[in-house]
């Protein structure tokens, strides 16, 4: 990772009233440089650098308060300093800076604001709306590492779609994305805020619960699948849910290999019938 990552990174980490405080204090810092040092060198550069931080890290709207109070320091300690121009010539100044520092804090946190988008879209499914495959294994990642540090359980769930390919054939691929859809909603309305539900292609879901234990998915999970299955049979859709739940109590190898047990476990409950629930822990062995 690069320095400047790694900066931007543990800017994002810091408080925001920590960030005000340091940008006030560094354009007040600039204006006494530009006070001693005279009108005859300019630091206009540096005036760039508390601007750039406020517009990156804290957004459009204080990157815009930051540019305009840096010209009104830049602006004061020329004059303090013996700056002999007429009132026409300072306004026009002070303008022209205005101008070019509102224009910069702009295209700067513009670009981040477009940076963050771009970044949503390359972990969101489009079809659903949730995560996808990609940022599934990022969050699982951490919700693993969270298992050595805090050593509390972590329920992995698997969920396909039963006959789904049978919707496809008979009410066609729109009414299919519908039911994608529908399932990605009703399972958000499901989990809890520090739940995540990941499509994984096709009619293929993932499901991370930290902190749950195989006591609590037992309550959780038929719940959900309950509410799923309302959901598919008002719409009329013939199509049931068969779940595979690993609950883990000390962290997997790998994601990948978390989610393969997960899924070996699914797969004993389409051996089973469909439409049920398999449970199964780790360490143990996946059924």
């Amino acid at each position: 990772m690069s320095l400047t990552i790694r900066f931007l990174s543990y800017l994002d980490r810091q408080k925001k009233t920590n960030l005000w405080g340091f940008i006030i204090l560094f354009l007040l810092g600039l204006g006494i440089i530009d006070y001693f040092t005279g009108i005859e060198l300019t630091i206009s550069l540096f005036y760039l650098f508390p601007i750039s931080l406020a517009s990156w890290s804290l957004g459009k709207k204080p990157g815009l308060t930051t540019a305009f109070f840096a010209v009104i320091i830049w602006q004061t300690s020329n004059l303090l300093a013996g700056e002999q121009i007429s009132k026409f010539a300072v306004i026009w100044n002070t303008t022209a800076r205005l101008a070019i520092f509102l224009i910069f804090s702009t295209l700067l946190s513009e670009f981040r604001a477009l940076l963050e988008h771009q970044t949503e879209l390359s972990r969101t499914d489009p079809l659903t709306g949730i995560l996808n495959r990609r940022a599934f294994y990022e969050a699982a990642t951490a919700e693993l590492k969270r298992i050595d540090r805090t050593q509390k359980p972590l329920t992995v769930v698997y969920i396909d779609l039963d006959n789904f390919k049978s919707v496809n054939d008979v009410f066609g691929h729109l009414v299919g994305d519908k039911v994608l859809q529908r399932v990605a909603e009703r399972i958000k309305l499901q989990l809890r805020g520090t739940d995540f539900v990941s499509r994984l292609g096709g009619d293929e879901y993932a499901l991370l619960l930290p902190e749950t234990d195989e006591t609590a998915s037992k309550i959780v999970l038929p719940r959900l699948q309950s509410a799923l299955l309302k959901e598919m049979t008002e719409a009329k859709w013939p199509v049931t849910f068969s779940l595979g739940v690993l609950t883990c109590s000390i962290a997997p190898p790998s994601v990948q290999d978390t989610l393969h047990l997960a899924d070996l476990i699914m797969y004993a409950a389409k051996r089973h019938g469909k439409n049920c629930i398999e449970y199964d822990c780790y360490p143990g062995q996946a059924k």
